[in-house]
């Protein structure tokens, strides 16, 4: 497995992963994998759907501190999320309703000043450092594909 696309669980190491996983037990549900292949964002959620599961969402901060983790500290560029423009408020790509707890569904980490283009068709969004923008849903950026599961890959 290469180490873009290596499972994140902050604070875990790959030993001690391997025996929780090895004893069924479950530390973490949500693994992020960083795609380093620019793709528009209706490119990057049909990658991700027949590779992994789904475009990321994120939950609360911690989410956040994961995303970046699988990233990595050396890149620099913007990423898609499954964060989209729909009518009337911004929704994510998983819509699953049992997927979130309790207030996770209305987590934003938006940027100073963003989103700065509400309710114009086709605006989506990207994470850079942890902050949300949007932008055009045609920009080609990376992206961080989701996987809620622990048989993936």
């Amino acid at each position: 497995m290469s180490p873009a696309c290596s499972p994140v669980c902050p604070g875990i190491s790959r030993a001690t992963f391997c025996i929780f996983l090895l004893s069924g037990l479950c530390l973490c549900l949500q693994q992020y994998y960083f795609i380093d292949e620019p793709k528009t964002w209706q490119e990057a959620v049909s990658y991700c759907r027949e590779k992994y599961g789904d475009l990321a969402s994120i939950n609360n901060q911690a989410d956040v501190a994961r995303l970046i983790e699988a990233v990595g500290s050396g890149y620099e560029g913007e990423v898609w999320i499954g964060l989209y423009d729909i009518p009337s408020s911004w929704g994510w790509v998983l819509s699953d309703p049992d997927m979130y707890e309790e207030g996770e569904w209305n987590f934003r980490k938006w940027n100073k000043g963003e989103p700065n283009d509400v309710r114009r068709r086709g605006i989506l969004c990207v994470v850079t450092r942890g902050y949300w923008f949007d932008t055009s849903c045609s920009t080609p950026y990376a992206f961080v594909c989701y996987n809620n599961t622990l048989n993936s890959e």
